[in-house]
């Protein structure tokens, strides 16, 4: 069952970046002896802010108390930029405490006198923080639209942290959209500008991140080891939330693995570094993988209470997904146990929740528990229809996912193009440069006079330098746009086969609806619609345009050298010399891997190989 995310990174949130302003406390004790000494006004009110800065963590109202100081001082002298930072620290304060409306009312406030001051560096890193704002609510549209507007800001002043952040946040996004790929692929910017920089906290929250892409792509292996470097930072520089999070997920990586005793070792470190700090949401999120662990293990009771703790946590805290989890997995556990009639009542909650919350995955496998249910209570025209109502919904989820990879897949190729015809531009601007300066030093030459032989020489050098010089740029001109014909061609052919393989995944999914209900004719239909978008000629024939344009003539010369081969076997050597694999090959010829081996030996013998000959060399030697 899908992990429930975004309340988890808002939580995770308020972990790292207000902890990382937060670091202070040893340094109380010198700014309070510095206040003593101090007599300028100005003095005083930034001593207080850096005192409120000390108590962040540790004091809010404290923190509040220095603030409502400093404010006093800078009103009177009518000081704007302090202005600014007093209401940025009192944003801080009350978002921690709760006033979510205050906060961001007096980070706009910061926002307006920073914009005013002309300092829209520190505006533009303020805003970001409603990056977060829209994101934990539900609007990703607002996010996305805001990192746009915000990122150039932090190019312009190679602000690399802000960068950092950034990325961060379009990985949250790209991920909660279903594109893992693009989610990975702007952690893995995040984390590789904070390792040059050394900033631990935004290093864990990459980490982090990326951990739980693998843990919801199931590749268990991969996502502990990111999560268990996430938590040696979080020890090294005592982030007990930190810990005690990537603790927990380490626990369920584990618990997926089979690997129980590993897995009760996390779920407990977590346990404990979770009621250390009353970290109340990880400590319901740990009680339910417990209760899942014991489940797996046939300990009802333990998991009965384990589900009894996290359920009345995320109904305490009003987290419903959580609820709608819980009360499945109390279903579940009731069914194992044969007692029926209280395992359906207890997926009828879920269901209940899960149409609230719009989680597919909750109702899903509420569908299926309670047709599994009602069939053994030999209600069959209920578990039937439990049992539709699971295939409809599981279909839906499938067809959505499947949309979201081809729309990924679209996403990355035009990011790729975009970014290397950018890379074209500057080879293309750095050769104009070039010729424009030869011809200026031409111009001299001939306006000065060439028959001082001294001057001639030295420009004749410099221009054989310039030539020189252009024609390397000239010669990168064209291997830059080799590198991008070729990287279009490959995502073209991996974009065919992932259409072919989706919809032959499609074409399955129909083929066992059809065993569920009599819909032969529409059935019929659709398969024969499937079949002929995946015989498509016109996808080919585009494809065909993007190989010639890396392989000049490469079909004329196959044909030439091989003159018996068809135009099915000409594809098949067409997609060998881009050194596909055969699963590769296989889909986008829209033929099964046996088809394919038998397609490869015909090849063979029209191209009279030897058993001891390649078939792949003699392809790339064409």
């Amino acid at each position: 069952m899908k992990l429930t995310l975004r309340f988890l990174f808002f939580l995770l949130f308020s972990c790292f970046y207000f902890t990382s302003s937060g670091q202070q406390v040893s340094k109380t004790d010198s700014l309070l002896l510095l206040l003593e000494h101090a007599e300028v006004d100005t003095l005083k009110a930034r001593l207080y802010l850096a005192l409120g800065d000390t108590y962040k963590l540790t004091n809010p109202l404290k923190n509040n108390e220095y603030a409502n100081l400093a404010y006093k001082i800078y009103k009177k002298h009518n000081d704007q930029k302090g202005l600014a930072e007093v209401f940025y620290a009192k944003y801080y304060y009350s978002y921690v405490v709760g006033n979510i409306d205050s906060a961001y009312h007096y980070l706009d406030k910061s926002i307006s006198k920073s914009l005013l001051l002309k300092d829209s560096i520190t505006a533009a890193s303020r805003e970001f923080n409603k990056v977060y704002k829209y994101y934990t609510s539900g609007n990703p549209e607002e996010a996305e639209n805001l990192i746009k507007k915000l990122t150039p800001v932090f190019l312009k002043y190679e602000d690399s942290i802000m960068l950092a952040r950034t990325y961060i946040l379009k990985g949250m996004i790209a991920n909660s959209k279903g594109y893992a790929n693009l989610g990975l692929e702007e952690y893995l910017k995040s984390l590789k500008i904070s390792r040059q920089l050394n900033e631990k906290l935004q290093i864990a929250e990459a980490l982090f991140g990326i951990g739980h892409i693998y843990l919801e792509t199931k590749d268990y292996q991969k996502s502990i080891g990111y999560f268990l470097e996430n938590l040696a930072i979080g020890e090294q520089i005592n982030l007990p939330q930190s810990v005690a999070q990537s603790s927990n997920f380490i626990g369920f990586a584990y618990l997926e693995l089979g690997q129980y005793k590993e897995a009760k070792e996390y779920f407990d470190k977590s346990l404990g570094k979770s009621e250390e700090v009353g970290f109340q949401y990880n400590i319901g999120k740990t009680q339910s993988h417990l209760g899942q662990l014991k489940l797996k293990q046939d300990k009802y009771e333990d998991a009965f209470q384990h589900f009894l703790k996290a359920y009345d946590i995320f109904k305490m805290m009003n987290i419903l997904p959580e609820q709608a989890v819980v009360v499945y997995y109390l279903g579940k556990l009731h069914l194992d146990k044969k007692e029926f009639s209280a395992a359906i009542s207890k997926f009828d909650e879920a269901i209940e929740i899960g149409k609230k919350t719009k989680e597919a995955d909750v109702l899903k496998d509420s569908y299926l528990q309670k047709s599994l249910a009602l069939e053994k209570l030999g209600d069959s025209k209920g578990a039937l229809e439990y049992f539709k109502k699971n295939k409809v919904l599981n279909d839906s989820i499938f067809t959505a996912k499947n949309s979201q990879k081809t729309k990924e897949l679209q996403i990355m190729f035009e990011t790729e193009r975009k970014e290397q015809q950018i890379a074209q531009q500057k080879v293309e601007i750095n050769l104009l440069e070039e010729q424009e300066k030869l011809s200026r030093l031409q111009k001299i030459a001939l306006g000065g006079g060439l028959g001082i032989s001294l001057i001639a020489l030295g420009f004749g050098f410099y221009g054989f330098r310039q030539r020189n010089k252009r024609n390397r740029l000239e010669k990168e001109k064209i291997e830059t746009e080799l590198a991008f014909k070729k990287k279009e061609l490959t995502t073209h052919a991996l974009h065919l086969a992932k259409k072919n393989e989706v919809l032959e995944q499609v074409k399955q999914k129909v083929k066992e609806l059809k065993l569920v209900e009599n819909i032969e004719k529409g059935y019929q239909t659709l398969v024969q619609t499937i079949n002929f978008d995946q015989q498509d000629d016109k996808a080919w024939d585009s494809f065909t345009q993007y190989f010639e344009a890396v392989h000049k003539d490469f079909a004329k010369q196959a044909v030439a050298k091989y003159p018996d081969i068809s135009k099915s076997e000409l594809r098949l050597i067409t997609l060998i010399k881009m050194n596909l694999s055969s699963k590769e090959i296989a889909n986008i010829l829209n033929i099964s891997s046996d088809g394919i081996k038998k397609a490869r030996q015909r090849l063979r013998k029209k191209m009279n190989l030897s058993p001891e000959e390649s078939l792949e060399a003699t392809v790339m030697a064409i």
